[in-house]
């Protein structure tokens, strides 16, 4: 009886302390490159806009610079299932929508197909930002040094862009006032 006891302690440790090491694992900082590309040319889709997705809820919003590269930071805990889905806008490309298995860092080429689209020019990004409910402002607004940035971690704490050491930023999050 004693041993049975002694044995169900031991997995009820064992079975803590391998809860505990998926909470460490699941509290990072996980870094996505995206690099959209027409699937039969090879062109670079530049401007690109990409909704992210996990479990049905956005994570994000990331737009394309113009080597059709996109880079997108979030904290592994916003990730369900292992799951994210894009759902893809190029320039005169047909919307794509697909879902990838993330696990740690990656890169992700997005093969799109030149077709019908509402999105055929840079001027008509407008049109895609209003239909993702996103705000659309044209004038670009840049940060005084007077303004107080705030960062998150993975494990919940804030602090201030000047509090954070520069070669750990990379960790932390940035998050809207």
């Amino acid at each position: 009886m004693k041993i049975k006891k002694i044995l169900n302690l031991f997995i009820l440790i064992s079975i803590a302390f391998q809860l505990k090491a998926q909470d460490l694992v699941s509290n990072k900082m996980i870094e996505i490159e995206f690099q959209t590309i027409e699937k039969k040319s090879n062109d670079i889709i530049i401007a690109s806009v990409i909704e992210i997705k996990s479990n049905g809820e956005r994570i994000g919003i990331i737009y394309g610079d113009y080597d059709g590269i996109s880079n997108f930071k979030v904290c592994s805990k916003k990730i369900k299932n292992d799951k994210i889905t894009l759902n893809v806008y190029g320039i005169k490309c047909k919307p794509f929508k697909k879902t990838y298995k993330i696990e740690d860092d990656s890169k992700i080429i997005i093969n799109l197909n030149y077709g019908e689209t509402k999105y055929k020019t840079l001027e008509d990004r407008k049109f895609i930002l209003a239909q993702l409910n996103i705000p659309i402002c044209d004038v670009e607004i840049s940060e005084s040094e007077n303004d107080i940035i705030y960062y998150q971690h993975c494990d919940g704490r804030i602090k201030t862009k000047n509090e954070i050491p520069d070669i750990e930023l990379s960790e932390w999050e940035r998050i809207e006032k």
